[in-house]
């Protein structure tokens, strides 16, 4: 078994560590989003299911924008460039909430996210054989260990801010 994990390269592990921390960081981005549009704008169930189905249309949409993200060429200069844009949008969003800017900007800067964070993501999978060498057996083991490790992080990090959001709850309501 060891010898199994042993050829792995210090880049696999940074992919790994990458995507992990990025799925872990989107579960909390969504559960501290909610809990303060609550706070903030006092939303109710039906809103908040509304401005999150609106926050997935980029997911949905992605089959449309796909081939155009696949034709850049820059891509790491693209991933940066989105991450900045990514940054920018969550300063918009950390202002309208201490500002209280009425609630359409807050579902135009969530929609624009999430249209970011999709494009980001198609972009990372594609410099993915190139950080790995192109080296199929790494390949291979990356997209194994992502799939299981995104499963497992998905439940524990939903779980954890499930109850991290039933308790901010329970303290907000007492």
């Amino acid at each position: 078994m060891k010898k199994k994990w042993a050829n792995l390269t210090p880049n696999f592990y940074r992919l790994i560590l990458s995507s992990a921390s990025r799925n872990i960081a989107d579960s909390f981005y969504l559960i501290a989003l909610s809990l303060s549009l609550v706070q903030v704008y006092q939303v109710d169930a039906a809103s908040l299911s509304l401005f999150t189905l609106v926050g997935m249309l980029p997911r949905l949409f992605a089959a449309a924008y796909g081939p155009y993200l696949q034709a850049i060429r820059k891509n790491r200069l693209a991933i940066l460039s989105l991450q900045l844009v990514q940054l920018l949008i969550m300063v918009g969003i950390l202002l309208c909430l201490l500002q209280s800017w009425s609630l359409p900007w807050m579902v135009s800067l969530n929609l624009l996210f999430s249209f970011v964070t999709v494009c980001l993501n198609n972009l990372q999978m594609k410099v993915i054989p190139s950080v790995l060498d192109n080296n199929d057996d790494l390949l291979d083991k990356s997209v194994d260990v992502q799939y299981l490790a995104g499963n497992v992080l998905d439940i524990t990090s939903n779980f954890v801010a499930s109850v991290l959001l039933g308790f901010i709850s329970y303290l907000i309501l007492m």
